[in-house]
Protein backbone atom coordinates (compact mmCIF):
# COMPACT_ATOMS: atom_id res chain seq x y z
CA UNK A 1 0.00 0.00 0.00
CA UNK A 2 0.78 3.63 -0.21
CA UNK A 3 0.27 6.10 1.96
CA UNK A 4 1.20 10.21 3.80
CA UNK A 5 2.13 10.05 7.17
CA UNK A 6 1.27 13.90 7.74
CA UNK A 7 3.60 13.74 11.00
CA UNK A 8 6.70 15.24 9.41
CA UNK A 9 7.90 18.57 8.87
CA UNK A 10 6.93 20.08 4.92
CA UNK A 11 3.95 18.14 4.44
CA UNK A 12 5.09 14.86 5.37
CA UNK A 13 6.71 11.06 4.19
CA UNK A 14 5.56 8.83 1.85
CA UNK A 15 5.40 5.10 2.35
CA UNK A 16 4.95 1.82 0.66
CA UNK A 17 4.83 -1.34 1.88
CA UNK A 18 4.70 -4.92 0.64
CA UNK A 19 5.00 -8.80 2.11
CA UNK A 20 8.69 -9.70 2.12
CA UNK A 21 9.91 -11.17 -0.87
CA UNK A 22 6.75 -10.51 -3.02
CA UNK A 23 7.65 -7.42 -5.12
CA UNK A 24 7.52 -9.63 -7.96
CA UNK A 25 6.41 -12.89 -9.36
CA UNK A 26 5.51 -14.94 -12.38
CA UNK A 27 1.66 -14.85 -13.63
CA UNK A 28 0.31 -16.67 -16.40
CA UNK A 29 -1.77 -14.52 -18.84
CA UNK A 30 -3.62 -17.13 -20.57
CA UNK A 31 -4.57 -20.39 -18.81
CA UNK A 32 -3.13 -22.91 -21.94
CA UNK A 33 -0.57 -24.70 -19.75
CA UNK A 34 1.45 -21.87 -18.15
CA UNK A 35 4.88 -23.49 -16.49
CA UNK A 36 8.21 -21.65 -16.00
CA UNK A 37 11.35 -23.90 -15.92
CA UNK A 38 14.89 -22.97 -14.10
CA UNK A 39 18.20 -22.91 -15.13
CA UNK A 40 20.56 -26.12 -14.33
CA UNK A 41 20.67 -26.38 -10.65
CA UNK A 42 23.43 -29.33 -9.48
CA UNK A 43 23.23 -30.20 -5.93
CA UNK A 44 26.83 -31.74 -5.61
CA UNK A 45 26.66 -33.36 -1.78
CA UNK A 46 24.70 -33.04 1.27
CA UNK A 47 20.59 -33.06 0.56
CA UNK A 48 19.33 -29.79 -0.56
CA UNK A 49 15.36 -28.50 -0.82
CA UNK A 50 13.06 -26.80 -2.38
CA UNK A 51 11.19 -23.73 -0.95
CA UNK A 52 8.68 -21.79 -2.93
CA UNK A 53 6.95 -18.36 -2.22
CA UNK A 54 3.52 -18.26 -3.82
CA UNK A 55 0.16 -16.41 -3.80
CA UNK A 56 -3.00 -16.65 -5.42
CA UNK A 57 -3.52 -20.73 -4.70
CA UNK A 58 -6.74 -22.09 -3.59
CA UNK A 59 -9.40 -24.67 -4.61
CA UNK A 60 -9.18 -22.88 -8.24
CA UNK A 61 -5.16 -22.44 -8.52
CA UNK A 62 -2.07 -24.52 -7.29
CA UNK A 63 1.54 -24.84 -8.72
CA UNK A 64 2.65 -28.43 -9.44
CA UNK A 65 6.35 -28.82 -9.08
CA UNK A 66 8.00 -31.45 -10.58
CA UNK A 67 12.33 -32.38 -11.67
CA UNK A 68 13.67 -32.44 -15.34
CA UNK A 69 17.33 -33.71 -15.99
CA UNK A 70 19.53 -31.22 -18.09
CA UNK A 71 17.62 -32.51 -21.61
CA UNK A 72 14.58 -31.21 -19.89
CA UNK A 73 13.04 -35.57 -19.85
CA UNK A 74 11.06 -35.54 -15.87
CA UNK A 75 12.64 -37.19 -13.61
CA UNK A 76 9.82 -40.49 -12.58
CA UNK A 77 10.58 -40.11 -8.81
CA UNK A 78 9.71 -36.43 -8.93
CA UNK A 79 6.91 -36.19 -12.04
CA UNK A 80 3.84 -37.14 -13.23
CA UNK A 81 1.62 -38.46 -10.04
CA UNK A 82 4.83 -38.01 -8.05
CA UNK A 83 5.02 -33.91 -8.93
CA UNK A 84 4.44 -31.70 -5.70
CA UNK A 85 1.15 -30.25 -5.65
CA UNK A 86 1.07 -26.89 -3.78
CA UNK A 87 -2.55 -24.79 -2.88
CA UNK A 88 -1.73 -22.99 -0.01
CA UNK A 89 -0.06 -19.44 -0.33
CA UNK A 90 3.01 -18.74 1.87
CA UNK A 91 6.41 -17.69 2.62
CA UNK A 92 9.20 -20.53 2.24
CA UNK A 93 6.91 -23.63 1.64
CA UNK A 94 8.68 -26.76 1.12
CA UNK A 95 8.10 -28.83 -1.96
CA UNK A 96 7.46 -32.61 -0.60
CA UNK A 97 7.34 -34.76 -3.76
CA UNK A 98 5.48 -38.41 -3.44
CA UNK A 99 8.72 -40.11 -2.19
CA UNK A 100 10.94 -37.54 -1.48
CA UNK A 101 11.69 -34.15 0.29
CA UNK A 102 15.34 -33.63 -0.78
CA UNK A 103 16.80 -32.97 -4.39
CA UNK A 104 18.67 -36.35 -5.32
CA UNK A 105 22.77 -35.52 -5.48
CA UNK A 106 25.14 -35.21 -8.24
CA UNK A 107 22.97 -35.00 -11.31
CA UNK A 108 22.11 -31.37 -13.12
CA UNK A 109 18.55 -30.94 -12.60
CA UNK A 110 15.86 -28.04 -13.13
CA UNK A 111 12.45 -27.34 -11.78
CA UNK A 112 9.57 -27.70 -13.28
CA UNK A 113 6.62 -24.95 -12.05
CA UNK A 114 3.06 -25.51 -14.02
CA UNK A 115 0.46 -23.44 -12.94
CA UNK A 116 -3.08 -25.45 -12.72
CA UNK A 117 -6.67 -25.83 -11.34
CA UNK A 118 -9.57 -24.28 -13.04
CA UNK A 119 -8.13 -20.76 -12.98
CA UNK A 120 -4.33 -21.20 -12.97
CA UNK A 121 -4.09 -17.57 -14.03
CA UNK A 122 -4.94 -16.71 -10.50
CA UNK A 123 -1.83 -18.20 -8.68
CA UNK A 124 1.27 -16.01 -8.36
CA UNK A 125 5.28 -17.35 -8.30
CA UNK A 126 7.34 -14.97 -6.31
CA UNK A 127 10.07 -17.07 -6.23
CA UNK A 128 11.79 -20.67 -6.07
CA UNK A 129 14.86 -21.42 -4.58
CA UNK A 130 17.05 -24.18 -3.08
CA UNK A 131 18.67 -24.43 0.47
CA UNK A 132 20.48 -26.47 2.85
CA UNK A 133 18.06 -29.24 4.57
Amino acid sequence: WYSLWRGGPGGGVRMVWWPRDQIGYLKPFSPHSPQAISCPILVRSGPAKVFVNASGLGAQSHLRVSLLDEGFRPLPDYSGDAAAVLDQNGFRVPVRWAGAEALPEGRSLRLDVQFGGTRPEDGRLHAAYVAAA
